[in-house]
C-alpha cells in the first residue's frame, strides 16, 4: 500500500501520457493529437472515478495495483462514457475527420449521437446545399451560417446513386437534423436519413405510386416525430395522379390520401420543397381558368388545400425563374426579370436583367388581389440571362433576417438585409475546392439543421428486419 495522493497522481501522469497531454509518448501514436483540449479538472475528476470503490472512507491509503488497473492503456479499454466526453470535445468536421480508424465505432454508436445532442443541439445550419458525386458516391455540401464556412458532410454511401441525366426529378428535403430523398428513377423510392449519424430508413411505398413534384418535410420537436408531405406527379401518362396530395407520419408510419391540389392537372409543375409558415405549407403552381402561376396554400393540421387563400405571383409572365424562400416565418418571392434590348442582335443578351426579392402578406392574399405581394429587394445587372434550367440563380436563407441570390455555378452569392431592404457589404464566398462537373443542384430554398442525435427513428434500415415497419 501506498501513499493515496501520490498513487493518484502517479496514475493522473500515466493518464496525461496515454491521452498525449505530457510531454511523454502518447500510447495513441498519430491519433493523440486529435483528443485535444482535455483540461486538468477532467483529468482529475477521471481519475477520482475510478478510484472511488477503492479507498475506504477517511482514508488516504489505496491500492496502487488495483487503481492503475483502472486506467485504460488503450482506446478499447476505455469506459464508453470517457470516450464519448473526449471526443464530444471537437467540432462537426473534427468529427468527420476522426470518423477513421479507432474513432469509427464510438462515433457511429446511437450512446455518442445522444451525449453529443445534450451538449450541442446544432452542429451546423447548412444553406446553399449542393450534392456531388465522387466516384459514384453522393456527397452533401454547404455554407455553416453558424461558423461560416463551408462544410463537406460524410459520403452518403448508404444511398443508391441518383442518375445525374434526371437529376431534377430526385427531389430532396430535410427538418430536424434528418434528410429525405426521392432516389427512384421511375417512380417513388424516398428515404429519409440522418447524415451525420449515418442511419436511414425507407419509407412505405406511396398509395399511389409516382414521382412526386413537390416534397416537404416538418419536424415536430415535442415528440421528435416528423410529416413529409408531397404532391404531383411528373409523367405525362399520370394525369389523374398529378392531382394527389399524400401525407407520411412517422407516428403511425403510413401514407395517407389527403385533399386534391387546386386549378388543372400538372398545376404543380416545377421541382420543390415548398416553404412552411404558421401551420401552413406555400408552393408555386398554375391557378387555371387562365390565370397563370400563383401562390397555393396547405394547411398542414387541417390536411387540405385552402383555395380561399391563392394569388398571383406578381411579373410571372416575364420571369425566368420564380422560387419562395422562407425566412424568421416571413415567405418571400425571389424572382429574374429580363428587359430585351431591340437593338441587340443576339437574343440572349439583355438590356436588363432584374434580380427582386417579393414578401407575402398572408391577409391580402386572395385571387385577384394586387395587395399581397411588397417589393422588398430590386438589383439590376446587364448581361446575359441566367441559366433556368440548372437554375443559374438561386435564392437562399443565410441567417436571421439575410438571403443570398446564389450562382449555383461560380459559387458566389450577393447577400440582402431584407429587414433593412438593401443590399450588404459582404458576399458570400466560393469554397477552395468545389467541382462542378459532377454537380446534382436540388431545391435550393431548403436550409436545415444538422445534429448527431437519431430523430424519430433507432433502428438503422441495415439492421431491420421489415424495411416498412415503424421504427422500434
Amino acid at each position: 500500500m501506498g501513499a493515496g495522493t501520490s498513487s493518484i497522481e502517479s496514475v493522473a501522469n500515466q493518464f496525461r501520457s496515454w491521452m498525449g497531454l505530457s510531454n511523454a509518448e502518447p500510447r495513441l501514436g498519430q491519433h493523440a493529437g486529435l483528443l485535444k483540449g482535455i483540461t486538468e479538472p477532467e483529468v482529475k475528476e477521471y481519475i477520482e472515478y475510478c478510484c472511488h470503490d477503492l479507498m475506504p472512507l477517511g482514508s488516504e491509503e489505496i491500492d496502487e495495483r488495483l487503481l492503475i488497473s483502472r486506467v485504460p492503456n488503450d482506446w478499447s479499454s476505455c469506459p464508453a462514457h470517457v470516450q464519448n466526453r473526449l471526443i464530444s470535445k471537437h467540432s462537426c468536421k473534427e468529427l468527420i475527420q476522426l470518423k477513421t480508424d479507432i474513432f469509427r465505432d464510438v462515433i457511429d454508436n446511437d450512446g455518442f449521437h445522444h451525449f453529443r445532442a445534450e451538449i450541442r443541439p446544432r452542429e451546423a445550419v447548412l444553406t446553399a446545399l449542393h450534392f456531388v458525386t465522387l466516384d459514384g458516391i453522393l456527397e452533401c455540401k454547404g455554407y455553416d451560417t453558424i461558423t461560416s464556412t463551408w462544410c463537406t458532410l460524410p459520403p452518403f454511401n448508404m444511398l443508391p446513386r441518383l442518375d445525374e441525366d434526371v437529376f431534377q426529378a430526385h427531389s430532396i428535403c430535410g427538418a430536424g437534423g434528418m434528410l429525405c430523398a426521392n432516389v427512384g428513377k421511375l417512380q417513388d423510392k424516398l428515404i429519409t436519413f440522418n447524415p451525420l449519424a449515418r442511419s436511414w430508413k425507407e419509407l412505405p411505398r406511396l398509395n399511389h405510386p409516382r414521382s412526386p413534384v413537390l416534397m416537404h418535410m416538418i419536424f415536430n420537436q415535442e415528440d421528435n416525430s416528423y410529416k413529409v408531405i408531397v404532391a404531383g406527379s411528373s409523367r405525362l401518362d399520370e394525369g389523374h395522379l398529378s392531382k394527389i396530395t399524400e401525407v407520411f407520419d412517422s407516428r403511425t408510419w403510413v401514407w395517407k390520401v389527403t385533399g386534391d391540389l387546386p386549378g388543372p392537372q400538372f398545376g404543380l409543375n416545377d421541382y420543390q420543397t415548398g416553404v412552411y409558415s404558421d401551420g401552413i405549407l406555400y408552393c408555386i403552381a398554375f391557378l387555371g381558368d387562365g390565370e397563370g402561376k400563383g401562390i397555393i396554400a396547405y394547411n398542414i393540421e387541417e390536411e387540405k388545400w385552402l383555395v380561399d387563400r391563392t394569388c398571383l405571383l406578381p411579373n410571372y409572365n416575364s420571369s425566368n425563374i420564380m422560387q419562395l424562400v422562407e425566412s424568421k416565418g416571413q415567405v418571400y418571392l425571389f424572382s429574374e426579370l429580363e428587359r430585351h434590348d431591340d437593338e441587340q442582335d443576339d437574343p440572349c443578351i439583355v438590356h436588363r436583367v432584374e434580380h427582386r426579392i417579393d414578401v407575402l402578406i398572408p391577409e391580402e392574399m386572395n385571387l385577384h388581389s394586387r395587395k399581397a405581394w411588397r417589393n422588398v429587394i430590386t438589383d439590376t445587372k446587364v448581361g446575359y440571362v441566367g441559366l433556368q434550367l440548372y437554375p443559374e440563380y438561386t435564392c437562399v436563407p443565410l441567417g436571421e433576417g439575410k438571403l443570398c441570390v446564389f450562382n449555383s455555378i461560380e459559387h458566389v452569392g450577393i447577400v440582402y438585409d431584407i429587414e433593412n431592404e438593401k443590399r450588404c457589404e459582404s458576399t458570400l464566398q466560393p469554397p477552395t475546392r468545389f467541382g462542378s462537373e459532377d454537380m446534382v443542384p436540388f431545391p435550393p430554398g431548403i436550409m436545415t439543421n444538422i445534429v448527431f442525435a437519431v430523430v424519430a427513428m433507432t433502428q438503422p434500415l441495415s439492421d431491420a428486419t421489415d424495411s416498412n415497419s415503424p421504427p422500434i
